[in-house]
């Protein structure tokens, strides 16, 4: 991983070639790496164009999410829609958690619920919060925690939710 530093640098560690992260040292002012016990980074000599690399990170991403949505079965992205459909209309704010427990069957790559996630927000169900909360599927890290937007109370009247 290159880091930028308030100084406009990029550094990479010359160890784990830019997979650790690199942070600076507010003591004696050098700057290491996570990969390893103290050792110094190198400044990256080519210099680095901050928003094309945030550009190409994002590409990679909506790269890897337009496979696996393309690669998942049309009739389990239905499937996952409704489920967020029907968590959104009984659940003021959720986690993917919460869509899972619907009983939506998995599929050879459960991250295919992060673009039907999309589509439902596109469809004007949810929107997606600043918060997170642990998730029990996945080791406790944190998910996004998403905010209905079709609500329902018990007595079956929309609940606008401002």
């Amino acid at each position: 991983m290159e880091s930028l530093f308030d100084d406009g640098e990029f550094y990479v560690c010359p160890i784990c070639k830019g997979t650790g992260v690199v942070f600076d040292d507010e003591i004696d002012g050098s700057r290491t790496c996570s990969c390893q016990a103290g050792g110094e980074v190198a400044v990256e000599d080519e210099g680095i164009d901050a928003p094309g690399l945030w550009g190409q990170a994002r590409a990679a991403h909506d790269a890897a999410v337009k496979r696996v949505d393309e690669a998942a079965d049309p009739f389990w992205k239905d499937d996952a829609l409704e489920a967020i459909r029907q968590v959104c209309l009984t659940t003021v704010d959720f986690i993917v958690d919460d869509v899972w427990a619907t009983g939506l069957r998995s599929t050879r790559e459960d991250r295919a619920l992060g673009p039907q996630m999309t589509r439902a927000r596109v469809h004007g169900y949810c929107v997606k919060t600043d918060r997170v909360r642990p998730s029990v599927r996945s080791h406790l890290s944190g998910k996004p925690v998403w905010m209905s937007l079709i609500f329902r109370q018990a007595d079956g009247e929309t609940q606008a939710i401002d």
